[in-house]
């Protein structure tokens, strides 16, 4: 073996098994740390106060990229698609006929699916939004091991299903998976509920009129029906960074992390159940507890999460109450506190602080607290609730640690929450 100076030169055989050493060692990191070298905990949603942004990523940016929306207008088979969805849309007689011309058959999603495929070249307009939106932004993280052509097929498959289960549920008004919570607010097939599909139907055939872009008739569809039902829950207090979290976020890259224990104190909704209530009174003590905690030095930050749950169709958000009496009644700055104000449910109360937390800069390799009542935090501990996050959103966006008593559990956060969910919950994709 040569030397020169405190040079070490290698071998062919050497270099070899470096290498291969090398790729093993990739192959067996965590899930996480393999997904920041693609996803980019600076990216930023492109319009994230448009709920299109929140549910459909792909044919958000689609929409707002000139080149791209030239590029398949361009394309006879995806324009025979507009048309033809456009015509069924004007032959349609009843508010079944609405509803079916404005979902994606399977048979059109699979040829879409083509084209953009066909379509697709890694240096052209579509390569560059995989390589330069979809990718960093993580909203397609399930699929973030496939080639380029394949994920822009499955990011497509992934939103155009969002918009057909929008259709379902706030144009036909099919049951949704929690119906006290996220049903139509018409009765289905009432008068008032044919009317409302009528005069749908003849608003979007005269907004796009000689519109060829293939995906626009059903995507305005599946908007304009969130819009009459009064849900834009998604977008609440977006952009968060110029308004609710300004003070929060500009806070947290003053912080030397190891001088705090954990990173972060989530504190889970718990919605009241009257329409004159802002608070659940049994939150109140648990809000005094991590205050507390944060005033010993536990963490520099508590996130309060939970949105506008219970009752049905509720203008209180819980996150947005929880805080002001975090600041009026415990004297907890506001630089100190991170607002959620999104989730829906327990395993979205964990998937969007993460989210949260990997934008922001928070550590991601820095455990956290999970707080809330004895039994919510028992649920949170079982095996079911791991099993119910997969179910329900089809990724497990945590880790947990031990639990240190009854109403706090540590966890570590995985950047599986980065994926988006629009065919479960349009409402807190």
């Amino acid at each position: 073996m040569k030397k020169t100076g405190i040079v070490r030169i290698f071998g062919r055989t050497e270099i070899a098994h470096i290498l291969q050493c090398a790729i093993l060692a990739c192959a067996l990191l965590p899930a996480s740390e393999t997904l920041s070298a693609q996803a980019d905990a600076g990216y930023k949603i492109i319009c994230p106060r448009k709920i299109e942004s929140k549910n459909f990523y792909l044919l958000s940016l689609i929409g707002y990229f000139n080149e791209i929306k030239v590029m398949i207008r361009k394309d006879e088979a995806l324009s025979a698609v507009a048309l033809r969805k456009y015509n069924d849309l004007q032959m349609a007689e009843n508010s079944l006929e609405i509803v079916n011309s404005l979902r994606f058959t399977e048979n059109e999603i699979t040829i879409v699916g083509n084209r953009l495929k066909a379509l697709y070249r890694s240096d052209n307009a579509l390569g560059k939004i995989v390589s330069s939106h979809l990718i960093p932004s993580g909203c397609y993280y399930n699929y973030r091991d496939r080639d380029g052509d394949d994920l822009l097929v499955k990011a497509w498959e992934q939103d155009v299903r969002g918009i057909n289960h929008v259709i379902d549920i706030y144009g036909e008004g099919q049951k949704p998976y929690y119906p006290l919570i996220d049903s139509i607010s018409f009765v289905r097939e009432s008068p008032g509920h044919r009317n409302m599909l009528m005069e749908s139907r003849r608003y979007l055939l005269e907004l796009l009129k000689g519109n060829d872009s293939f995906y626009v008739i059903s995507l305005q569809a599946a908007l304009l029906f969130l819009n009459i039902n009064e849900r834009n829950e998604a977008v609440d207090f977006e952009p968060m960074s110029e308004t609710v979290n300004k003070k929060a976020y500009e806070h947290i890259h003053t912080i030397d992390w190891d001088k705090y224990p954990y990173s972060i104190i989530l504190l889970l909704g718990a919605g009241p159940n009257e329409y004159v209530s802002t608070l659940n009174r049994e939150i109140k003590p648990r809000l005094k507890m991590v205050a507390l905690k944060y005033q010993q030095g536990t963490a520099p930050f508590i996130v309060v999460s939970g949105g506008r749950v219970h009752p049905y169709k509720t203008l209180n958000s819980e996150a947005f109450f929880m805080k002001k009496y975090l600041m009026d009644e415990c004297g907890i700055p506001e630089y100190a506190i991170i607002m959620e104000p999104h989730a829906r449910h327990t395993t979205t109360n964990v998937r969007n602080t993460v989210r949260i937390m990997f934008r922001q800069g928070i550590p991601m390799d820095k455990c956290a607290l999970i707080s809330s009542s004895e039994n919510h935090i028992s649920s949170v501990a079982a095996p079911a609730f791991a099993e119910r996050c997969l179910n329900e959103m089809g990724i497990k966006p945590y880790e947990l640690g031990k639990r240190i008593n009854e109403q706090f559990i540590e966890f570590y956060p995985q950047i599986t929450a980065l994926q988006i969910n629009p065919g479960r919950d349009p409402l807190d994709p």
